[in-house]
């Protein structure tokens, strides 16, 4: 029914210009899947995670390092 968190990260290819970095959302999108963090592909360029309300502290770190991790990956 919606209750939730939900942040995003938008992934651009030039900070000044904010073109979409498309291709690399889409490799990060599949990298965070094969780390272990579901994450959904919003408007081609960015990172959406939905957790629940009652997420813990050391879940939350546990996502910032996966997505870091995917990110690094990617680049």
């Amino acid at each position: 029914r919606g209750a939730g968190l939900i942040a995003a990260v938008e992934l651009v290819n030039d900070r000044a210009a904010k073109t979409p970095a498309v291709d690399l959302a889409r490799r990060v999108t599949q990298l965070c899947q094969d780390n272990g963090l579901i994450v959904r592909n919003v408007a081609g360029c960015a990172l959406a995670v939905c957790p629940p309300l009652i997420i813990t502290r050391v879940q939350v770190d546990e996502i910032v390092d996966k997505l870091t991790a995917s990110l690094n990956q990617a680049l």
